[in-house]
């Protein structure tokens, strides 16, 4: 299964996230796209302001937390 989530504000933002009938293995693969304003741009010679990641989550968690300014795609694997 996967879930996107974009918060487009200056604060994290927790969402509240359960499942009914999936049971999901612990972990889950996140990718986060951040940025450090809404109207942020990478430029040549300077120091990125838009990063992209990828990370481990507990998928078992039912509360996720979205980065500021961010874009994020989390995988769950099926228990």
């Amino acid at each position: 299964m996967t879930v996107a989530t974009v918060n487009a504000t200056a604060d994290a933002q927790d969402i509240d996230l359960s499942f009914s009938g999936f049971k999901a293995r612990p972990n889950g693969n996140l990718w986060r796209l951040t940025a450090t304003t809404l109207d942020a741009t990478n430029r040549v010679g300077q120091p990125p302001q838009v990063t992209v990641a990828e990370l481990a989550f507990d998928a078992r968690d039912s509360v996720l937390s979205a980065a500021p300014y961010s874009v994020e795609i989390r995988s769950f694997t099926k228990a």
